[in-house]
């Protein structure tokens, strides 16, 4: 007989032995959905780095288009200014 079957026989065939399987497969269920939620975790942040990332581009995007909407003049003086600092 193999250990395997030897070890299946002990569990199912023992109060012990289903006690002691019982209790394996509840900490695996355990360990199954901390896991679960771990990579749920994981894919949030994710999510949010990204959004994050995407705003900054927006917010990039949308003073480029201010800048580029101003008149030569009014752009050559704000850039004076600002190399003054």
């Amino acid at each position: 007989m193999s250990m395997l079957a030897a070890a299946w026989t002990w569990i199912a065939g023992s109060r012990l032995g289903r006690a002691v399987g019982a209790l394996a497969l509840a900490a695996a269920a355990v360990g199954l959905a901390f896991l679960q939620g771990v990579s749920r975790g994981r894919l949030q942040e994710r999510v949010r780095r990204d959004q994050i990332a995407l705003d900054a581009v927006r917010e990039i995007r949308r003073v480029e288009d201010r800048v580029a909407r101003l008149p030569r003049d009014e752009k050559v003086e704000r850039l004076k200014r600002w190399s003054r600092r």
